[in-house]
């Protein structure tokens, strides 16, 4: 109603200006102007009603590690909120500089990851830095504070990755940025020298949304770093000291600041070296008989920062130089919660710098011992509540694979990011920005993915559910906020200049004609079993707050915490007219020329990408008559789902999704079996005048979907073939996994070998669930080769995840068809990380 309000006003105003002298124009254009801002409320715009309720009553979702695509990065869920971030450079050769880090990239660090995360509140990552010896591990620690966004600690400490290596000092940044136009100020002496290590730093900063608060930075270390002695004596800074800048800054172009400090550092060496050299030069004159000195080392000439405090600035950065071990500790205080720390007005004489007591820090459990303590308690906590979920040790997996089931859980939840600004789409041709929009949401890849892809999520939300409820209920609201009038979603969200910044051009806009496999269905099939086997609270009682998580000091899990089943059941009730929506937009957009035909749309001769299974083979041309099977089995699945939840809900749809479901079913089997192959297929062409379907011959995972999605039934005369296919190691089998195309296919590695052969986690765990849950277990003749087919495939997926991660560090992308090996992008830790609901065998 408010940006009625708005438009109403604007339209009065220039009413008043004159405008008003088109007597006829004003009430069109006032009838214009209030149908496009109904229009775009309805369209899915973020700031929706749920999620403003949300942002103001409960804020315990409100801080968080959300910026994936940094090693250590931290934010709030409010376009405006302040950014954090670290970064790091090493002073073992010139070439360190230029290798600064900050953003996740595939070739620099040698392994790193969320070793702890439980998503909410707590955090724990190694970052392994062979380059600089260095193995690093940043904490995040999260408190509510009352009537505030709440406050957190966070720790980064270094030490030797290899003890018997050489050690070189690192310079560490932290910074903080505010959106333009907010109060920072950087409290006490800060003199043009740095400022003393020893010393806690305190600034005081205030924004709309954060309200007013207080950051402490305070570090410990194994001595003072000194720069080496040289015989030119050039006048250097101090490297004991602590060296800053205050920056003035854009909000929008805050992202960029880790850029902008390499440039900065980049430039700050150049002057240093030329300062060398202007001594070196006076050195000579004053010692012609004197031999050349030796190239002064990296550590000598390391840049800092310039010291000085920019006019309005919005943006802090810190750089220490550090010798290993360090520790770093960092800490934001609100005032809300703290109204003690509150300064007086700048402009009073009052106003005298105060530094934090460490009694106040240690009893709030902010930094040094007590929030050591605090991080060992919710170590313990999460461990413990990680096994009580998944039962790793109680199914007899080792400590090292426990461990890596741990890391690969944590670092999928960990990956969870906020992301805002406008996206782009294409209509008739013509690219467009979107309105400002917001996404929470799990990313697959923080080096090369990281950004929110719709079918990925469903599968990130089936591993995070058994753990944290409350997260994919609110990832998945979001979503489903960004939905179009017509019920569209994009499959891919590139929102703001910072993604589109890792996207190439052509890949940025998306297509309203354009699916992608619905696969939040799994995660809503499972809240509706779920439902279904407890008793539920009144729907009215429960309220949007309870949706969320209301105290992050309590983990509940979806297996053992029946009070979650009433959020639960709000949340289907209230996504069920969208879900109806976005089903009928799918059905439509996508039919074929047939009725109860699908084919996917924006398909090219070497790609499907919205079948998410992007180059695997099609028909040899891509024509308007296909029928894609896959699509037909989403769309049975989509069906099911419609009937069973309302069912749940006591709506009047479940028949019609029933015969829907059945129609389809008949469907795949009459007009998608290829009797020749032996293997459900794409229709390549269809005859109109013949009536005759072309079938494809392909075997991969496009005809084993059927199966994986439990549309095959447990006595079909089809279910053997496919099951000899799945065994066949001349196809599909391997000792590593499912391969994604038979190895026979005149296709197989061929091309880009996406989905032509590699073995994808997603898919293998898919058909595990079904082998384990329906043809294992139901009555049929082919039940004891479904139950062996699981055992010997889970045991073969877990060996080498295992194996590979422990030999490259890494979870990936995808798996090698013949060598198993890991290929593609790295860390994979999206749907890869559903090896640990395999090794606990939920499905």
């Amino acid at each position: 109603l408010s940006k009625v309000f708005v438009v109403m006003a604007a339209a009065a105003w220039w009413w008043c200006c004159g405008g008003g002298s088109h007597s006829l124009l004003f009430p069109l254009l006032l009838v214009v102007l209030l149908s496009i801002a109904i229009a775009h409320n309805a369209s899915g715009s973020p700031h929706t009603s749920d999620q403003h309720r949300s942002h103001i009553n409960n804020n315990t979702l409100w801080w968080g590690t959300y910026r994936p695509n940094l090693y250590f990065g931290l934010r709030g869920r409010h376009p405006a909120s302040p950014l954090l971030g670290l970064s790091w450079f090493g002073t073992r050769h010139y070439p360190s500089l230029a290798e600064l880090r900050h953003t996740c990239e595939q070739n620099e660090l040698d392994s790193y990851g969320w070793t702890r995360h439980d998503g909410v509140a707590y955090g724990q990552q190694h970052l392994h830095d062979k380059a600089n010896n260095a193995l690093l591990q940043t904490h995040f620690l999260k408190r509510p504070a009352p009537d505030s966004v709440g406050e957190w600690s966070a720790r980064i400490t270094g030490e030797k990755l290899l003890k018997t290596g050489e050690e070189h000092p690192l310079s560490v940044m932290f910074y903080i940025a505010l959106p333009k136009g907010s109060t920072l100020h950087l409290e006490g002496p800060h003199p043009k020298k740095g400022m003393m290590a020893s010393d806690s730093i305190r600034l005081d900063g205030a924004t709309a949304e954060t309200g007013s608060f207080s950051m402490v930075l305070s570090a410990t270390q194994a001595g003072a770093v000194q720069r080496p002695a040289d015989v030119t004596k050039t006048k250097l800074s101090d490297l004991s000291k602590v060296h800053f800048v205050g920056l003035a800054m854009d909000t929008d172009d805050r992202w960029e600041l880790g850029a902008d400090l390499k440039s900065t550092l980049q430039s700050e060496r150049q002057r240093v070296y030329t300062e060398y050299l202007r001594a070196l030069t006076i050195y000579k004159k004053t010692n012609p008989t004197a031999n050349n000195p030796p190239a002064p080392p990296a550590l000598y000439l390391a840049p800092t920062l310039s010291n000085t405090l920019h006019k309005n600035y919005n943006v802090l950065v810190f750089q220490y130089f550090v010798h290993m071990p360090f520790t770093l500790d960092i800490a934001l205080l609100s005032h809300a919660a703290h109204p003690d720390l509150l300064p007086p007005p700048r402009a009073s004489k009052k106003h005298v710098f105060s530094a934090i007591s460490v009694a106040d820090l240690s009893k709030w459990r902010a930094t040094g011992s007590s929030l050591t303590k605090e991080l060992a308690s919710k170590e313990e906590a999460f461990v413990q509540q990680f096994e009580r979920v998944f039962q790793l040790q109680t199914k007899g997996f080792s400590t090292p694979q426990q461990r890596f089931a741990i890391k690969t859980f944590s670092s999928l939840v960990g990956g969870i990011g906020y992301f805002a600004g406008q996206g782009i789409i294409e209509q008739n041709g013509v690219k467009l920005l979107t309105p400002p929009q917001e996404l929470y949401s799990a990313v697959p890849s923080r080096s090369f993915f990281p950004r929110g892809f719709l079918w990925d999520e469903g599968f990130h939300a089936l591993v995070m559910q058994p753990f944290q409820p409350s997260l994919p209920r609110e990832i998945w609201r979001h979503w489903f906020d960004l939905m179009a009038p017509s019920g569209w979603i994009p499959r891919e969200q590139i929102l703001g200049s910072e993604a589109r910044s890792r996207v190439p051009e052509e890949f940025q806009a998306q297509r309203e004609d354009i699916a992608n496999p619905p696969t939040f269905l799994f995660f809503l099939k499972a809240m509706i079993s779920q439902s279904k086997l407890h008793n539920s609270k009144e729907l009215g009682t429960i309220s949007m707050d309870e949706l969320l998580p209301s105290d992050e000091t309590n983990l509940k899990s979806a297996q053992d915490d029946s009070a979650e089943l009433s959020p639960d059941r709000l949340f289907l009730a209230q996504i069920y007219p969208r879900l109806l929506q976005h089903y009928q937009w799918f059905t439509t957009t996508q039919q074929g020329m047939q009725p109860m035909s699908y084919r996917w749309r924006g398909r090219t001769i070497n790609h499907t990408l919205a079948s998410g299974l992007d180059d695997y083979p099609r028909g040899a041309a891509a024509d308007v008559s296909e029928q894609h099977v896959d699509l037909l089995s989403w769309i049975i699945l989509y069906a099911d789902v419609l009937a069973e939840l309302s069912t749940l809900l006591n709506q009047s749809d479940t028949l019609g999704f029933i015969a829907t479901r059945d129609t389809l079913v008949q469907r795949l089997e009459e007009v998608h079996w290829n009797s020749q192959v032996q293997f459900y297929a794409d229709v390549e062409r269809f005859n109109e005048t013949t009536q005759e379907y072309t079938l494809t011959s392909h075997i991969g995972y496009v005809g084993l979907l059927p199966l994986a999605l439990k549309q095959v039934r447990p006595d079909s005369d089809h279910l053997g073939a496919l099951l000899r296919y799945i065994r066949s190691e001349q196809h599909l089998w391997s000792d590593y996994g499912i391969r994604s195309l038979s190895k026979s296919d005149l296709f197989f590695g061929t091309g880009e070998n996406y989905w032509k052969g590699p073995i994808w986690i997603n898919f293998n765990y898919l058909l595990l669930g079904a082998l384990h849950d329906y043809y294992g277990v139901l009555p049929g003749p082919h039940r004891d080769t479904a139950a062996a087919l699981y055992q010997t495939l889970r045991s073969n997926l877990i060996t080498n995840l295992y194996n590979v991660h422990h030999k490259t560090g890494f979870v990936w992308e995808q798996y090698n068809a013949l060598s198993g090996k890991g290929q593609g992008c790295r860390p994979f830790t999206g749907w890869s990380a559903l090896v640990v609901l395999i090794m606990a065998e939920q499905y």
